[in-house]
C-alpha cells in the first residue's frame, strides 16, 4: 500500500505556531522540517494504534520520502511526486501550467511525501477524493495557461517569481477554486522564497 502525504493552506497555522514556540534556531527551509518532524509523529501513534486492531496488521514500519529530498533509488534525483499524484487520482498534472490540480484545492496545496507499506491488512480501502478533469479548463484557458508558463520560464529574477505566482492564480480563477482555498499571502511568500528568513523572523518574533 502507497500513501501519499501532502497539505493544504491550513498547515500554515500550525506551522507559524511552531515557529513563535521554538527555542532553538531553525534551519533554511524550516517548513520542510517542521512537516518532516510530524510525518514521522504520525507514523509512530499510526502503528501504535494500528497494531491493537485486529483488522488492520502491519507488518513492518513503510519506506518514507521526501519531496524535498534526492534519492539513490530514483538516481539522484527527486521522488516523482508529481506523477504519483495524477496515477493516484488525487490531481490532474497540467500539461500546460506543469502543477498538480486538485477538485478542490486546484494548485494550492503541497505534496510533501510518500510512504510505501510492504504488507497491510486492511477490510475495504482508501476513499479517494474526486480528481480534477483537465476538461474543467476550456481550451482557450490552456493557451492561456500555457503563455503564461512560457512567459514565467523566459523571466528571471524577481520578475520570474512574480510571473510563476501569476500562473498559480491564473490556473486558479481558470478552474474556478473557490479563493478561500488559496495561500494568503504571507504563505505565498514563504514558498516562493521571497523574504523567507526575514518573514521567519518576523513570525518568531510576533
Amino acid at each position: 500500500m502507497v500513501l501519499l502525504v501532502g497539505n493544504s493552506k491550513r498547515i500554515w497555522e500550525p506551522f507559524t505556531e511552531h515557529l513563535r514556540a521554538a527555542t532553538e534556531e531553525v534551519g533554511q527551509n524550516p517548513l520542510d522540517a517542521f512537516v518532516e518532524a510530524k510525518i514521522g509523529e504520525s507514523l509512530d501513534e499510526t502503528l501504535r494504534e494500528a497494531a491493537g486492531i485486529s483488522s488492520v496488521g502491519v507488518v513492518a514500519p513503510p519506506m518514507v520520502f521526501f519531496s524535498q529530498r534526492k534519492y539513490s533509488a530514483f538516481a539522484g534525483s527527486y521522488l516523482p511526486i508529481q506523477r504519483l499524484a495524477a496515477a493516484s487520482g488525487l490531481a490532474v498534472l497540467s500539461q500546460d501550467c506543469h502543477m498538480c490540480l486538485h477538485a478542490v484545492y486546484g494548485p494550492w496545496f503541497s505534496l510533501r511525501g510518500v510512504l510505501i507499506f510492504k504488507e497491510v491488512k486492511m477490510k475495504g480501502g482508501p476513499s479517494i477524493s474526486p480528481g480534477l478533469t483537465q476538461d474543467v479548463i476550456s481550451e482557450e484557458g490552456k493557451r492561456q495557461l500555457k503563455a503564461q508558463c512560457d512567459k514565467a520560464v523566459r523571466s528571471l529574477g524577481q520578475e520570474a517569481t512574480q510571473e510563476w505566482i501569476e500562473l498559480r492564480r491564473m490556473a486558479s480563477r481558470l478552474a474556478g477554486i473557490d479563493k478561500r482555498c488559496w495561500y494568503s499571502d504571507e504563505q505565498i511568500s514563504y514558498h516562493y522564497g521571497l523574504n523567507r528568513e526575514a518573514l521567519v523572523a518576523d513570525i518568531k518574533g510576533a
